[in-house]
């Protein structure tokens, strides 16, 4: 392999150039404008993906109409030499010869010009993690190395000691902690100073800035005693990350960089060619797992024009270096609701399975399938900015931008009717409608007809506090109803509706809001208990509402069916909307009163206030 690369990088020296479309560019970056050329069909396949990893790595080498194009930060380069690595074997040899150094170690000889491969000119060095798990590799001269700052009383680099500080404790969390699987070793090769020297984790340092670019995780070579898609593989980061480039600079850019980096790492020891969206989603959930104070993650929610917050219509699946990154809640979303062991399951899941199929089996498991979850998650991402509930929602979720409801899905004028949307949801997407409410009496109804042969989920949300959030329920022909009753209390009633569904792309649905004034239930001025949400309780939360007409000692108790008390909470409570049963805390964890967690099963909660004792039913799934 290592001789084909030499060979092969040879050949790459004559083909440095090639066909120059023409085409009105703008203003996008280099990688965009190569795109769409591939797009027009001015460029096929192989040298788009040769134009994309000369964009980040090698710029100089593009043809000058490619260059004049201004530079696009990327998160993480691994995905598209992922691509090149997937690719590989249907690649012509010209391609092949173009590419070849970039799949190189920094450190492998023999790459003229470059005589330590892609990146290192000169010998390297290298110092093991005092944790015995990673060989940090560096040099001590040219820009790769870095600042020659040394307090540790030897003479080894600071930042290289900052480094092994850190992987290590990635390491602790990934894998000691949290159970994933460890990086497949360098297998045969690893003998052979190129391949590391051992089979400790190889981490490079480099100067990345110039590549506009947090760091990468290369694949290398199927592990022959492993799963067929399992790979071991190597790992760059940049020598001091003091580039404006970077949305979190310094040693914190370090360290999200490393978390996030490390977990791809980790997921090549279950199957390198996953889909690409799941894998960043998850590295970049992975991150906030790790370092939690750090929050690099904030920065892509509504950083580029198709991040999911910008765009809720894009589908879940949607990749194109920006989407993916912003995804990342929906990982936040499963731990939150199912906890963080959910995660590993489904990269478990992964090994003989896609990622949609691996997390619609995870999910069955719970109780809930995958086509409910994504439009929970539709209605979570609704609840955030100055509408987050961070008890029962994403804990983050008050840092969260809103998500965009477009124009023509906002409401003030009655009856509404709409035959179709300007921003159709994609399959896994997600489309929002906005009523602005009227202080009438009565409530809002809907009437939602979607596109057929699809999976629609819909749900009214009522924007208090307190919120409410109403299910709507539509048959296999896409269509259905519901209503929101006295919807003069919220300042508004927000529609949420998600398709599922195999293929297509944007998938129309039409809706009717009516006011009606028979829409009203019991007037607040006297007590009333409500139904808990969600129900089925799936996670470990749920939230039972309750109205007290008069301040004085109220009693809230959950049973089993067969009547033993699970939990009670009792106290003083002014008048008022309250969340129970534990009022205090906004809900109930699903312990009982010792702490311990509940089994699945059906239970009972019952809210005493003066006179009025009522009794409803709830149902927990595990």
């Amino acid at each position: 392999m290592r001789n084909f690369f030499v060979f092969a990088f040879v050949l790459a020296l004559f083909y440095t150039s090639a066909m120059e479309p023409e085409a009105n560019v703008g203003e996008l970056s280099s990688l965009d404008v190569i795109t769409q050329a591939h797009l027009r069909g001015e460029l096929d396949a192989e040298t788009s993906l040769v134009y994309r990893v000369w964009a980040v790595l090698d710029p100089q080498r593009l043809p000058p109409r490619f260059q004049s194009q201004p530079r696009r930060f990327l998160k993480s380069l691994t995905p598209l030499l992922l691509e090149v690595r997937t690719h590989w074997d249907s690649l012509s040899p010209r391609a092949k010869a173009m590419l070849a150094p970039y799949l190189l170690r920094p450190t492998e000889p023999g790459q003229e010009p470059f005589p330590y491969g892609h990146s290192y000119l000169v010998p390297a060095v290298y110092y093991d993690s005092p944790g015995g798990h990673f060989r940090i590799w560096y040099v001590t001269s040219t820009r790769d190395s870095p600042v020659p700052v040394y307090t540790h009383g030897d003479t080894i680099p600071d930042w290289i000691h900052l480094c092994a500080q850190v992987f290590d404790h990635v390491w602790e969390v990934e894998v000691d902690s949290l159970g994933y699987r460890q990086p497949p070793a360098d297998g045969p090769w690893y003998g052979d100073e190129d391949y590391g020297g051992d089979s400790r984790y190889d981490v490079y340092v480099e100067d990345l800035d110039n590549h506009w670019v947090y760091g990468y995780t290369q694949s290398e070579y199927v592990v022959p005693e492993g799963h067929p898609l399992a790979t071991t593989s190597y790992l760059v980061v940049d020598n001091d990350y003091s580039s404006s480039i970077y949305p979190t600079p310094g040693n914190a850019g370090l360290m999200v960089t490393a978390a996030h980096e490390f977990f791809h790492a980790v997921q090549f020891a279950y199957d390198t060619r996953e889909e690409r969206f799941f894998m960043e989603i998850s590295s970049t959930w992975m991150e906030d797992v790790v370092y939690d104070a750090v929050n690099d993650y904030y920065y892509y929610l509504a950083s580029g024009s198709s991040a999911l917050f910008n765009c809720p219509e894009l589908s879940l699946v949607t990749f194109d270096g920006i989407h993916e990154y912003s995804s990342c809640v929906w990982a936040h979303y499963l731990a939150k609701r199912f906890g963080r062991r959910i995660m590993r399951e489904i990269w478990e899941g992964c090994v003989q399975k896609t990622a949609l199929d691996a997390m619609g089996e995870v999910l069955d498991s719970r109780g809930m399938t995958l086509a409910s979850a994504h439009n929970e998650f539709a209605i979570w991402n609704y609840f955030t900015g100055s509408r987050a509930d961070t008890n029962l929602f994403y804990p983050e979720g008050n840092r969260y931008p809103q998500v965009a409801v477009y124009t023509d899905n906002v409401h003030s004028n009655y009856p509404v009717v709409v035959d179709s949307v300007s921003y159709p949801p994609e399959p896994l997407g997600a489309s929002y409608a906005r009523f602005v409410t009227q202080d009438t009496p009565g409530g809002l109804r809907i009437e939602l007809e979607g596109q057929p042969q699809v999976s629609w989920k819909a749900a009214l949300l009522g924007i208090g506090p307190p919120h409410e959030i109403v299910g709507i329920s539509l048959n296999v022909l896409g269509r259905g109803s519901g209503q929101m009753l006295n919807w003069s209390q919220y300042g508004e009633v927000t529609l949420v509706i998600t398709p599922f569904a195999l293929s297509g792309s944007g998938l129309q649905y039409a809706y009717r809001g009516v006011p009606d004034s028979s829409l009203t239930e019991p007037s607040q001025t006297v007590t009333w208990l409500g139904q808990n949400y969600p129900n089925p309780v799936v996670g470990d939360r749920t939230v039972i509402p309750f109205y007290v007409a008069a301040g004085g000692q109220v009693s809230f108790r959950i049973f089993t069916i067969d009547g033993q008390v699970v939990h009670k909470y009792e106290g003083y409570l002014e008048p008022g909307h309250h969340d129970g049963p534990d009022w205090k805390m906004g809900g109930w964890d699903c312990t009982n009163a010792r702490g311990e967690r509940v089994s699945a099963g059906i239970y009972l909660y019952q809210l005493k206030a003066g006179d009025f004792v009522k009794t409803r039913k709830m149902v927990v799934v595990r």
